[in-house]
């Protein structure tokens, strides 16, 4: 069964198809104003002429400006209190603000919405929709206005992806990320690279590029630093030579305290990871599986 596609109100509009959607409706009724004060003499509009379309036009723009501003106003602030929910760990409440400030416009702010929504998916463990949604922004190429977001987002959907184990797709969106790369150093490329590794079956790689780029991964900080913690430990727990358990113990208590964001999006997908961390007792045995379907 196909993944669902993206809803229409999640999905922000390129430019071109807001000029479609909102500048041809205003182009056509102007023409159509036109070509009845040139056709029609004895039109009101005749009468009046370029004035007459004009006062025709005015009471429409006087309202959708005012009404478009206004609904921007609105989005900003659900975009401001989602971020606040989200910094407190409260998902379902940051994914309604964001998807409601996504409602509010169809461009940039829609496309900030979304981005910040695909975030608190992930960590929902949602990485299916969460990767759905970072590809729609991607698209509309939106964020023009934070191009560091911009170039960034092929990463986070190779981590998607990665943790969701297509490795095929997480490759093809690293590569995507670094070809397009300018501002950022691409902090947020290394731990799926190193999930890719390590879902491959090369947990010495990955522990190598952890531990080689590990300044890299620490700089976003937060949920992401404490996951790749657990990837490190898990990379280490896999190797043969029983030499690295002082390590995993120290990657393990370094991503202490461990919150459910940072466990939801490494087990949706993985069961090794899961097994692994209800080894470790950070999952509890009488927890349910996240497992995606």
């Amino acid at each position: 069964m196909p993944p669902p596609a993206v809803p229409g109100h999640l999905r922000p509009l390129t430019s071109l198809q807001q000029m479609r959607r909102v500048w041809l409706p205003l182009l056509a009724l102007a023409t159509a104003m036109a070509l009845i004060w040139f056709t029609d003499l004895a039109s009101p509009l005749h009468r009046y002429g370029l004035l007459g379309i004009l006062l025709v036009l005015l009471p429409v723009l006087l309202v959708l400006a005012p009404l478009k501003t206004f609904r921007r106003q609105r989005a900003v602030k659900s975009i401001e209190n989602g971020a606040r929910r989200l910094q407190a760990g409260d998902l379902a409440g940051a994914a309604q603000d964001f998807e409601e400030a996504a409602r509010k416009d169809v461009g940039p702010l829609r496309a900030l919405a979304v981005h910040h929504l695909a975030l608190a998916r992930t960590l929902q463990g949602e990485l299916e929709g969460a990767a759905q949604l970072w590809e729609a922004v991607d698209a509309s190429r939106q964020l023009y206005n934070a191009p560091v977001l911009q170039e960034a987002i092929q990463d986070e959907v190779a981590l998607c992806r990665a943790l969701l184990g297509q490795l095929p797709e997480a490759k093809v969106a690293l590569a995507r990320g670094a070809a397009r790369r300018q501002r950022s150093p691409g902090n947020l490329a290394v731990l799926p690279e190193a999930v890719i590794l390590l879902r491959s079956g090369h947990p010495a790689a990955a522990a190598k590029l952890l531990e080689t780029r590990w300044r890299e991964v620490e700089a976003p900080g937060g949920a992401y630093t404490r996951m790749a913690r657990l990837v490190r430990a898990l990379a280490l727990e896999g190797l043969e030579d029983g030499r690295h358990r002082a390590s995993v113990a120290d990657a393990i208590a370094g991503a202490r305290p461990v919150a459910p964001e940072d466990l939801a999006p490494l087990c949706a997908r993985w069961p090794e990871m899961e097994s692994f961390l209800r080894g470790k007792g950070l999952w509890p045995a009488n927890r349910p599986s996240v497992q995606e379907h």
